[in-house]
């Protein structure tokens, strides 16, 4: 018999780490100096045993492990040796196969995106385009992704608490397809307008549900938090959900650790989000102290959610905390793209010359409770291996002004 709880967790055996033991709190008390975690005598240990943490370790750990790292080195600025590796690893990562390809592909693609943005390089356009490729191929007809192409078909997946696609996946590439435009690459319209179509289908209000067939709510904002990373950077503040998940995120940050199955997802999105709407001060006032009197001696944390006792990645998590430690500063991780207006009626979001599905403008080297009416907690998932990634590469469809 399926377990109720699948969902999110399937991607979690494929690619965690190994545990550690548990060691007695070890920060917490007393008041921050100031919001640089670097100059706060409370924050700077916490974030210093964190990152060192992860610089340690995060070649031994799968898929998780180096988007967070690669993550965390972003909002540093510390964009040397291991951030290259992080992004090479995700650049190969994105077009493996398996029965979670499509957590590949969302993780991947919204790192990569991120990166794109500020450093436009060879290496991330051809990962994009790989990843639009996938997504072409591996779209359901509802507009989203589910773990992989029609996986729902099995043992009833869409009708035990799994859905046809899964929001958080789907919430991840649209949010990647936002950075893409405010990088200048144009996503075709039909394809944004699926995507789109879909998130629209499964709004609670504020945020995105787990799927169709499910319409669990978006408890802690974290799914369209993705979307409003991306939002902000192309600065698409008349964006028809961007006051919508501004009031979401004031109402469910409290809700944290009720995200399912794989923290890092949560935690990193809710807190990158909150930091862009302006409202970091009272999440840091919420979770901060908190979060610091968690971490164990040698740098990691047990980051909470609905399935924490089963599934971790301690890699993944330590960068969250750094990150969260990081982001209190007002100007980390600032937006970097341009102001994208929305089209007129009928134009198009995108399209290049030549065949391409892309068209680049750019010139470069290459808390109440939310809203879960109808809905039911995802069941628990299948694992499989992680498949190496396949270095094949294929011809660019993008093209250049």
């Amino acid at each position: 018999m399926v377990s109720r709880f699948v969902g999110l967790a399937a991607l979690l055996a494929l690619f965690l780490g190994p545990a550690f033991a548990q060691d007695p709190p070890s920060n917490g008390g007393g008041a921050h100096a100031e919001k640089d975690p670097f100059k706060c005598p409370k924050c700077k240990p916490a974030l210093e045993k964190a990152v060192s943490y992860v610089k340690s370790h995060y070649k031994g750990d799968g898929l998780p492990g180096h988007v967070y790292a690669g993550l965390m080195f972003l909002i540093m600025g510390d964009t040397g040796s291991d951030f290259q590796a992080c992004v090479s690893y995700a650049s190969q990562s994105i077009k493996a196969g398996g029965f979670n390809r499509n957590w590949y592909l969302g993780m991947c693609w919204y790192f990569l995106s991120e990166v794109y943005l500020r450093f436009p390089t060879a290496e991330t356009h051809n990962a994009m385009v790989e990843a639009f490729n996938i997504a072409t191929s591996q779209q359901e007809t509802t507009g989203g992704w589910c773990h992989h192409k029609e996986m729902w078909k099995k043992n009833n997946y869409n009708k035990i608490g799994g859905g046809k696609d899964l929001g958080m996946v789907t919430s991840m590439v649209y949010g990647a397809f936002w950075n893409m435009k405010a990088a200048g690459v144009s996503v075709p319209k039909p394809m944004f307008e699926r995507v789109e179509k879909n998130l629209e289908s499964i709004h609670d209000g504020n945020g995105i549900c787990y799927g169709t067939d499910n319409k669990w709510g978006d408890i802690t904002m974290s799914r369209i938090g993705y979307v409003f990373m991306g939002l902000t950077n192309a600065k698409a503040q008349d964006h028809m959900w961007y006051a919508k998940i501004v009031d979401g995120l004031q109402k469910r940050y409290k809700s944290l650790e009720k995200g399912h199955a794989f923290a890092p997802l949560h935690h990193y999105s809710v807190a990158a989000a909150m930091h862009r709407a302006g409202l970091y001060d009272a999440f840091a006032a919420e979770w901060i102290d908190k979060l610091i009197a968690a971490q164990k001696a040698d740098g990691t944390i047990s980051l909470k959610c609905d399935r924490a006792d089963k599934y971790a990645d301690w890699t993944a998590n330590a960068a969250c905390l750094a990150m969260i430690l990081l982001l209190q500063k007002p100007d980390a991780f600032k937006p970097a793209g341009k102001e994208i207006k929305p089209p007129p009626p009928g134009d198009e979001a995108g399209g290049g010359g030549g065949g391409s599905p892309f068209g680049n403008k750019k010139k470069d080297d290459d808390p109440p409770s939310p809203q879960t009416t109808g809905g039911s907690k995802p069941p628990a998932p299948t694992p499989a291996p992680t498949p190496p990634p396949d270095p094949s590469k294929k011809k660019s469809p993008f093209s250049k002004d």
